[in-house]
């Protein structure tokens, strides 16, 4: 399988996405539990109000982060054209990555769970917020998380309320496989099993996958548009377009209660494919176009490739599995240092929440350093690079 690098500054706005939208995420989680919501706020003014409309971008930072996540798989599969590698290389070669960091991950967060639900928990950090974060710790939600089959059938492993997340990015890429299997046979049974193939998935699953799947195909679709087709939008108006939306996202769902009928939040999800569609559009203004950038060979750094340089490892776990560090951090400042939870926003606040930010990319980077060095030695271990076929 050919290491799929990338170089310019498409490589750089994709890297740079998914670190901006991990460390949004994470401070959205954090934000949760040290400042009080919005509506409660006393003294509202220009600082607050750009601190809270930053750090309430969780959900939109999940669309951008899917989106990229979709466009490096297509490119993946771009830059290893041969059916045959992609069917039995690039696909599990993917899911593998999947794995490394899902194995680690639940498991370490079980053991940060338990410690902060033992020794730091006099806050009650653990059990007073069920909106954000249910722990579960059983062997049955255990085994399923494993086997990513939370949130259908079993709850999450934990506090880690991303899980979801990456069980979705696993069956993703599952149907997205099934379906170019179907593209194989011979007519009309193509035809008849791509039809069957996409009823049964808008019939099994819940409208919230069938959004988050249609987010992370749109990465996808940029890449092969932009194999067929030069989609070259304005990169200013893009980004208005995109700024915009996130504006947009942000009133809906703070005037929810207001503009959605009871029973109809889940509208909502709506505006993050909004948001989604807008970052695809400044990612093809950004998509490479020159001779040399259509060059195969140009899509190679081990930064990108789906998680195989260390660097997006680090942003994939940072992603994914900051919840129970955050937890343990929060858990443990709450025990040692009796700082309060749901405060009003202050300046002192607006550091330790900064600092805690900090503390927390830092743990999350190493623990990704070192279960890269752990992996590198085990079944996961990444596939040795070949030559082009």
């Amino acid at each position: 399988m050919r290491t799929l690098v990338m170089k310019g500054r498409f490589a750089t706005f994709l890297l740079f996405s998914q670190w901006t939208s991990a460390i949004i995420a994470l401070t959205y989680h954090v934000r949760f539990l040290l400042f009080v919501p919005y509506d409660a706020v006393e003294a509202k003014n220009v600082l607050s109000k750009a601190f809270y409309f930053i750090t309430g971008l969780g959900h939109e930072s999940f669309a951008v982060f899917f989106v990229v996540d979709g466009i490096v798989t297509g490119l993946i599969m771009l830059d290893n054209r041969s059916e045959k590698i992609i069917n039995h290389v690039v696909v599990p070669h993917r899911l593998a990555e999947i794995y490394r960091i899902a194995l680690p991950g639940i498991m370490l967060g079980a053991v940060l769970d338990v410690i902060g639900f033992r020794f730091f928990n006099c806050s009650a950090v653990y059990t007073s917020f069920p909106q954000l974060s249910k722990l579960s710790l059983t062997y049955s939600s255990m085994l399923g998380n494993l086997f990513l089959l939370q949130p259908f059938i079993v709850p999450t492993f934990g506090s880690n309320s991303m899980l979801y997340l990456l069980s979705y990015l696993f069956w993703f890429i599952v149907l997205f496989v099934i379906f170019l299997y179907t593209v194989r046979l011979r007519r009309p049974y193509a035809q008849y099993t791509r039809g069957l193939l996409f009823v049964a998935t808008v019939a099994v699953m819940s409208n919230k996958f069938l959004i988050w799947f249609s987010i992370w195909l749109l990465g996808i679709a940029i890449v092969v548009l932009n194999g067929v087709r030069r989609l070259k939008p304005s990169v200013l108006g893009s980004i208005a377009l995109f700024l915009g939306a996130l504006i947009t996202s942000r009133l809906i769902v703070f005037h929810m209660d207001t503009i959605l009928p009871p029973g109809a939040h889940w509208v909502v999800e709506y505006s993050y494919l909004l948001v989604a569609v807008s970052f695809a559009i400044v990612a093809c203004a950004l998509y490479p176009v020159t001779k040399q950038e259509e060059n195969p060979d140009v899509f190679s750094s081990p930064i990108m490739a789906g998680g195989i340089g260390r660097v997006r490892e680090a942003v994939s776990f940072t992603f994914f599995f900051h919840f129970p560090v955050a937890m343990l951090l929060v858990g443990a400042c709450t025990s040692l240092f009796h700082m309060p939870l749901m405060q009003q926003p202050n300046f002192l606040l607006y550091l330790e929440f900064t600092g805690l930010i900090i503390i927390c990319v830092g743990v999350i980077t190493l623990i990704s350093c070192g279960i890269s060095v752990v992996t590198a030695v085990l079944p996961f271990k990444r596939r040795r690079t070949l030559g082009p076929n």
